[in-house]
């Protein structure tokens, strides 16, 4: 059977190039088209629907003589809005180098990133200047405000105010919302009347400013379902309690293994065991030991549709949004201490120089002896008189032993140029109200370590054994940087005291860097600036290494619960080990592998998202309490309208040009600094600063500050005054021979 999807996609792609390619100078209707193309007649009706799609997706389109053109050869650019809050904005696109200022009259109901047709209408010193021609695609079908009824229906204002626009809701659609409601619309449909979207209320969050109503309000606009579908909950009702019953014929028996959980002290989600075992050999054998979730999740039943569409816990702030319902990510899916639990093992042999010289993949059951936590297994590591000794003590010489193999896989990776951030991630304490009292630093130590050394040895030996049997897979992929960002890095690095070498963007010269910034000042800003300049990691099916880590194979295998990806990766694992061939794992698990791995990627970043979104909504309410206080400040960015700083407490702000009145200070952006015109001040990347807290909108998770000594407030001039500056600028105008003319706008197109 024809995969129709598969052949319009094929299609779209080969007359896309073809029409705009270096050779297409001859603008062609589609009949010239069509035959110059040499299309099957009974493919011509396919061929029509083709060019439509393309026209409507804004990748070719037709002259006044309807004639096909690409859109760049016509002034045009597909791009996506960035909406200001005063109206209009910019669209940036792929094909055009910088971006296109649009003014509120010319953005024809357009909102913040909606998919767009522009065209460019003029240009002077500023930049360029276009008008939106058509709306290809709509970036948000809902959005989260703040309901006011009037006597017919009423409207909401957005809480994110790149949606400037009041959006009015009619008396039969406001859902029951009263006066002050934070709710959730959906919109549906664009109005003639200046292009005013209309739109109803789906879901009413609760009261403005109630407790949990902000993370609900964070939720709504990622698309974040706390509750799962009914069917989905009946199908985790029906999981069983315990693994009494299940067949052991095919799984090996791990129960005699001494093996633990290494956890945060809230985790109730517990995916991954280890056990190590020194031989007599001298060599260490690691046994990563990780929930079967696959067992539970079927391929193709509801559970497993469900977590493909959410694709990843959720760890909010306040809150986890779980991936799998609590019977399964918290019932007999959790490697709960003292129960019998089903699982997937990954057990290395691994030398005294980290190589893994053997191993084994296998299916099991293990019961974990000790339920561990990052804080105490460090403290008994590090701390000789520990509170904890005599809890941990009968499990103190595997730690030890883990703790030494800890040290020996780092090392290995260092050498061979993978990359140790040290970022400052923090924490944000809410009290019983949910209000934030205290940012504290995320600490990494012996024990995360130690965790995150053994799920990368895992990770990367189960990759390289798949990868050699060719079956279908969903690897973590993340290429080298791009070339315009690397140099971005290292300028910033050279302006800031440090070489980043002459040659290539080996992750290797990257790591020799973060070593130079290590115990410096600046060394949380260089490992910023580092990871700013790196591509995201992606899931993928094909095989392409992990820039960061180094590795040439790399997959996630230990954490199903909380990732669809790994769920895939067992689901094939578990096919393999019943004796599947490639080719039949290719029939049940290599469909739609590609749009899988896509939804994941997608599904990650909007959970990161969401995630970063709460923490900085608490940060910025935190922070509202010390509006007028002083704090000492790294300059993180440089931009054309004013300067990023970042607090020891990693809370980050803003100080605009506009506020430091000592001066008119312009953007160097090459020099990655501000100089003052007139007392050649100069404010730069990495520089100390001290200032103020001005204002703090929680609404768009936003901090000004102002810096001291530069935030002069002047009293109002006289009269007086005013006139002598008007009568010495007449002046200045006239010596000059210079007279006030109209702005001219260069005409395109």
């Amino acid at each position: 059977m024809k995969d129709y999807g598969d052949i319009i996609k094929t299609q779209k792609e080969k007359i896309r190039s073809f029409v705009t390619g270096s050779g297409y100078t001859a603008f062609l209707t589609e009949n010239e088209l069509m035959g110059l193309m040499e299309v099957p007649k009974e493919d011509e009706e396919l061929f029509r629907y083709v060019i439509s799609e393309l026209i409507s997706d804004g990748s070719i389109m037709y002259t006044k003589k309807h004639r096909l053109a690409p859109p760049t050869k016509l002034g045009y650019f597909v791009g996506t809005l960035r909406a200001s809050e005063k109206g209009g904005g910019f669209v940036t696109c792929d094909d055009f180098d910088g971006d296109i200022y649009v003014p509120e009259r010319a953005a024809k109901g357009a909102l913040h990133t909606d998919e767009v047709l522009v065209r460019l209408i003029g240009a002077d010193r500023s930049g360029f200047e276009g008008e939106i021609t058509r709306i290809i695609k709509r970036g948000k079908s809902r959005i989260v405000g703040v309901f006011s009824k009037r006597r017919k229906g009423g409207s909401v204002t957005p809480l994110d105010r790149h949606f400037p626009q009041r959006i009015d809701i009619s008396s039969g659609n406001t859902g029951g919302a009263d006066d002050g409601d934070t709710v959730v619309i959906r919109l549906r449909g664009y109005g003639r009347k200046k292009n005013a979207p209309e739109a109803y209320v789906e879901r009413v969050l609760g009261r403005y400013g109630e407790k949990g109503v902000d993370i609900l309000s964070v939720m709504a606009e990622m698309g974040i379902d706390e509750d799962f579908p009914e069917d989905v909950k009946r199908s985790a009702a029906e999981a069983p309690v315990t693994t009494e019953g299940e067949s052991l014929a095919d799984r090996e028996d791990l129960r005699g293994l001494v093996t633990v959980t290494i956890d945060g002290e809230d985790a109730k989600d517990l995916d991954d065991a280890v056990s190590c075992v020194v031989t007599e050999n001298g060599t260490y054998e690691l046994g990563v030991h990780i929930a079967d979730v696959s067992h539970y999740v079927k391929a193709g039943s509801e559970l497993d549709k469900e977590a493909l569409r959410r694709g990843t816990s959720v760890y909010l702030v306040d809150r986890v949004i779980p991936m799998l319902p609590k019977e399964l990510s918290n019932g007999i899916c959790s490697l709960n201490c003292g129960e019998d639990r089903l699982c997937l093992s990954c057990i290395m042999e691994i030398d005294g120089s980290g190589r893994v010289i053997s191993h084994r993949i296998t299916k099991g059951i293990i019961n974990v002896d000790m339920r561990m936590t990052y804080t105490a297994v460090n403290s008994v590591l590090t701390d000789e008189s520990s509170a904890y000794i005599e809890e941990y003590g009968e499990f103190l010489p595997m730690l030890l032993n883990m703790d030494r193999l800890r040290v020996i896989l780092h090392e290995k990776r260092m050498k061979r140029g993978a990359l140790d951030f040290d970022t400052d991630e923090a924490a944000v304490i809410l009290d019983d109200e949910g209000r934030p009292c205290d940012i504290v630093p995320r600490q990494k130590n012996a024990a995360t370590g130690m965790i995150e050394e053994f799920m990368i040895a895992a990770n990367e030996t189960v990759a390289e054994e798949f990868f050699g049997l060719g079956v279908p897979f969903m690897y973590r992929s993340h290429e080298s940087p791009d070339e315009e960002k690397y140099a971005a890095l290292k300028k910033a690095a050279h302006r800031m005291g440090y070489d980043l070498g002459g040659g290539g963007k080996d992750s290797s010269e990257l790591g020799r860097l973060l070593g130079q910034a290590g115990g410096r000042a600046d060394e949380k800003l260089i490992n910023m600036l580092a990871l700013r300049s790196m591509k995201q990691a992606v899931y993928s099916p094909e095989c392409v290494g992990h820039y960061g880590l180094a590795s040439r194979f790399y997959c996630h295998f230990t954490s199903p619960i909380r990732r669809y990806p790994d769920l895939f990766v067992h689901r094939v694992i578990s096919g393999y080990l019943e004796g599947k061939t490639p080719n039949e794992l290719a029939e049940s698990c290599g469909a739609d592998l590609e749009k899988k791995a896509l939804l994941c990627s997608q599904n990650e970043r909007r959970a990161e998202n969401a995630e970063r979104e709460s923490v900085e909504l608490k940060k910025t309410e935190f922070m509202a309490d010390r509006i007028g206080e002083s704090f000492d400040a790294l300059i993180s960015g440089i931009a054309p309208w004013g300067i990023y700083v970042r607090l020891p407490n990693t809370v980050e702000g803003m100080v605009s040009y506009r506020t430091m009145k000592d001066d008119r200070y312009v953007c160097d952006e090459d020099c990655m600094s501000c100089i003052g015109k007139k007392t050649g001040r100069v404010y730069s990347l990495g520089d100390s600063i001290r200032v103020t807290l001005e204002k703090a909108d929680t609404d768009m998770r936003r901090l000004d500050f102002v810096v001291e000594g530069s935030h002069i407030s002047e009293k109002p001039k006289s009269r007086r005054e005013r006139a002598g500056n008007k009568r010495q600028k007449k002046t200045l105008r006239r010596t000059s021979g210079r007279t006030k003319t109209k702005k001219r706008r260069k005409r395109f197109f």
